[in-house]
């Protein structure tokens, strides 16, 4: 008989078949790659994991950014309000300064008018006195004189007492 490379081929074939049965290659072979499958199916469930905590920590972080922004814009906000309640406060602050400063101003001006008057009074009086001795001086006998300067002193006599 003869035999052609064909029957050989199959021949191989068969034997390389049977030896996979017989030494449980399918059975290797399938573990194998149940066990590769497995070790996909954890790694995309880890990954699945990492993807989820990831999207819930950019949730996060998005809503602590929101309410950072939030934060920064009350203060600011506040920092207004202070701003202008200050300002507000400075104004009127320095409207009482002008006013007690007008006043002081007026009460010195009164102070200074009330002297100036005095200081004037007594100038006119003393050129008065002035004027009325130099009359009196020119115009006055020795013995006019001398009978005013009596009438004069018995005149204080009566208003001393």
């Amino acid at each position: 008989m003869k035999f052609d490379a064909s029957f050989f081929v199959a021949l191989s074939f068969v034997l390389v078949i049977l030896g996979f049965i017989r030494l449980k290659l399918p059975s290797k072979v399938a573990g194998m790659l149940d066990e590769r499958a497995e070790n996909i199916k954890n790694e995309l469930d880890e990954a699945r994991a990492l993807r989820q905590e990831a999207m819930d920590l950019l949730a996060d972080y998005e809503k602590r950014a929101k309410e950072a922004e939030q934060e920064a814009s009350a203060l600011v906000k506040q920092a207004e309000e202070d701003a202008k309640r200050i300002a507000a406060e400075a104004e009127i602050a320095l409207q009482e300064r002008l006013e007690r400063r007008t006043v002081q101003a007026e009460e010195k001006i009164a102070r200074a008018e009330a002297q100036l008057s005095q200081e004037v009074r007594r100038a006119t009086v003393n050129l008065a006195i002035n004027a009325a001795a130099a009359l009196i001086a020119d115009n006055l006998s020795a013995s006019q004189s001398k009978k005013l300067v009596d009438e004069t002193i018995s005149g204080l006599a009566k208003n001393l007492h």
